[in-house]
């Protein structure tokens, strides 16, 4: 006998071939199913209606059948709204109010899946007010048209204040229904709304809230994977990306294949990527690769390629490669606009922006930067102004300019709630710690770069970590062999790639054993801490280089040099004093890239561009600073070293390129160019940027022909 994975009520009905009251049923019940985001269950019982019976479908069936088709796959999104118009005008004159909102919630689904052109959701937004305003809906129905039209003013026009009022009608359409579907879906949309306007606490307490909900919800119901994808992505934007992490392991198995939709798993696959690079996790390989091939399969469904090349690109900011980060946002900034998504639009050129921080590119990043945080703050996307701002303040402080950089992220302060620490939802939680505890340091550092190299000179353990890796302790060089473990030098790294002062052990440990569970790694951190403060102290008194204090290491500042954090300490002062000489003197300190080969986290590659950046701020304040102060050593002589130690700064090229041919040196100018253009056609596979290209031009028209 035939089986099929039937509600019992439609199993009957199908054993006895009443075929005619299967689809009455169907068309009744179907409509609650649609309104709920049951999609798998329509599917189940539509498919075996359309084997069995032959003739005609009602209106209300086509809309089923056009629920359940595979969308975006196979067709073509004109097609599709011509055929929801028809429907609902069919609708419409049959006086069916309900087929008409389900009518209008298929559009915006249909848009929402292929992702693009989401102008054309504002005929149906149109459509939802009137019925909503003119008609008696059931509350069921009344809660679906209401979700679809929140939806697309969050994500469309990127409106959180009119996304929550929106919902508010909701929240008590899907109460009145008693829906828990619903419910659980206006949540969903609130939360991302909540966090758009950077009450992220809130937009996470909202999430929490309505978690009973999912229990009673059918476990086919799309609004329940929803839930779980968002919270995700909202425990992010709250400085939480570990355990959003651990949130979306897993989410999405229980749905068989041809019940995902493409778009969901696009961002789904998403909303993982972006967690694990904020958290660092030890998987962020194994996503990448599989974005990649999600990024394959979904390019022509722009919003969620829009948001994969998103993800896919601040994966390559925190692993330090800036140039691949560039290349994704901008692919991610061409989906948005296809999609017309304006959140989409400001997320993916905000990280082009930040990238070309990343470059060394300091003064079209800070006008990106100026003009996204102008934008965001004007249309309520203070998350995302909120993040501009602390990376805008951060190329501030480079500069020397504390005081500016804190009066940015004070008018930062007052858009979000009282009490809520800033975050940036583009940085790992550290990069902001990192850069406040810049800006609120207390006074009382060595004025001078000469200053903090006497306080350093006769310490008995030195650390050098810039164009190389070495320890000495009490005059003698650590050798491999002496290391007794590679954790025991890892630890090392990773203490000076996260500044050497305050680092929580727990980060250490999570870094250094991923796999293992809290308290075993927390020991293990502590044998290594162990033998790393005995290296190469044998048969004396062990040096006392190296603090434990409130769940925090620190390196006693008192007895280690260490030339990386030197070299940003001197750097800071010497910006901040505005003095040639002091400003070329910390320019000697930088012997080369930090760590350079080691690429084993992606810390040591955010400290590596980190003091890149510093660097290059270091070489154009010289250059301003010169025309009214030369220094005592040929500012020439300056820039060659700067580029030799930093050969992957465009930046520092274009520098010594424009002095050259000022000061009339054309054929050089060009040959720094050869130069800039076999390094990156070797390290990069392209060839340099446009503003190189364009002094390569100049070079030739001033060289002897």
């Amino acid at each position: 006998m035939e089986t099929w994975d039937l509600l019992p009520e439609f199993e009957d009905l199908a054993r006895k071939e009443r075929w005619d009251e299967f689809a009455a049923r169907l068309a009744e019940e179907g409509l609650a199913w649609w309104f709920e985001m049951d999609v798998p269950a329509i599917r189940r019982h539509f498919e075996v209606l359309r084997f069995h019976r032959h003739s005609g479908l009602s209106p209300r069936l086509r809309l089923l059948e056009g629920a359940v088709a595979p969308l975006p796959t196979d067709r073509e999104p004109r097609k599709v709204m011509r055929d929801v118009s028809l429907l609902y005008r069919l609708l419409q004159v049959n006086r069916d109010p309900e087929g008409a909102a389900a009518a209008c919630g298929l559009a915006v689904a249909a848009l929402w899946d292929f992702g693009v052109e989401w102008s054309r959701s504002r005929v149906w937004a149109d459509r939802i007010d009137r019925l909503v305003e003119q008609t008696k809906l059931p509350p069921l129905a009344r809660a679906s048209a209401l979700a679809f039209r929140a939806l697309m003013l969050l994500f469309h026009r990127g409106d959180p204040d009119r996304t929550l009022a929106t919902l508010d009608h909701q929240r008590r359409a899907a109460e009145e229904a008693r829906s828990a579907p619903m419910t659980l879906y206006g949540a969903t949309l609130q939360a991302m709304a909540l966090a758009y306007k950077g009450c992220t606490e809130r937009a996470v307490l909202v999430l929490e809230e309505t978690a009973p909900f999912v229990d009673r919800t059918a476990s086919t119901s799309y609004t329940r994977l929803y839930h779980r994808i968002m919270q995700g992505i909202v425990l992010c934007t709250a400085g939480r990306p570990a355990e959003a992490y651990e949130v979306l392991r897993g989410t999405g198995e229980d749905l068989p294949p041809e019940d995902r939709r493409v778009s969901v798993s696009l961002l789904l696959q998403g909303a993982r990527l972006l967690a694990a690079s904020l958290a660092r996790h030890a998987d962020e390989v194994p996503l990448l690769e599989a974005s990649v091939k999600h990024l394959a399969v979904g390019e022509q469904v722009h919003f969620f390629s829009s948001l994969m090349h998103f993800s896919v690109g601040l994966f390559y900011l925190g692993a330090g490669r800036p140039y691949r980060a560039l290349a994704h946002a901008e692919r991610a900034e061409r989906a948005a606009l296809r999609a017309e998504s304006s959140p989409a639009e400001e997320m993916s050129r905000i990280l082009q922006a930040l990238a070309l921080a990343d470059l060394n590119e300091t003064e079209e990043a800070a006008a990106r930067l100026d003009e996204a945080i102008q934008r965001c703050r004007e249309r309520g996307l203070f998350l995302f102004s909120e993040g501009a701002s602390l990376d805008r303040a951060a190329l501030l402080a480079d500069r020397g300019e504390n005081e500016e950089a804190r009066r940015l992220l004070d008018q930062a302060r007052e858009l979000l709630p009282p009490g809520r620490p800033l975050l940036s939802a583009f940085r790992p939680p550290q990069f902001t710690r990192r850069l406040l505890e810049r800006l609120e340091a207390p006074p009382g550092a060595p004025a001078s770069v000469q200053g903090l190299l006497e306080a350093a000179e006769e310490r008995p353990v030195r650390i050098q970590s810039l164009g190389g890796f070495s320890l000495t302790m009490l005059g003698t060089i650590v050798y491999d062999r002496r290391w007794r473990s590679s954790r025991t030098q890892q630890l090392l790294k990773l203490l000076l790639a996260f500044g050497g002062e305050k680092v929580p052990v727990d980060w250490l440990a999570e870094l250094l054993w991923p796999d293992a569970l809290g308290d075993q790694a927390r020991a293990n951190l502590k044998t290594t801490l162990a033998r790393l403060r005995q290296v190469g102290t044998k048969g004396s008194e062990p040096v006392r280089w190296i603090h434990w204090k409130h769940g925090r290491l620190s390196l006693s500042r008192s007895t280690v040099f260490a030339d990386s954090l030197l070299f940003e300490r001197a750097g800071r002062s010497a910006l901040r004093s505005r003095s040639p000489r002091e400003v070329a003197r910390a320019l000697e300190l930088y012997r080369g890239d930090f760590l350079p080969g080691d690429d084993s986290y992606g810390i040591v590659e955010n400290r590596r561009e980190s003091l890149r950046h510093l660097h290059v701020s270091l070489v154009e304040w010289l250059v301003e600073l010169a025309g009214h102060h030369p220094p005592e050593d040929s500012l020439l002589d300056h820039l060659s070293l700067a580029v030799t130690a930093n050969p992957s700064s465009e930046r520092l090229y274009a520098i010594k390129m424009e002095q050259l041919i000022r000061q009339g040196y054309p054929m050089e100018a060009l040959r720094t160019f050869r130069q800039a253009e076999a390094f990156f056609r070797d390290t990069f596979g392209s060839p340099p940027g446009p503003v190189l290209r364009k002094l390569a031009v100049r070079a030739r028209e001033g060289a002897p022909r």
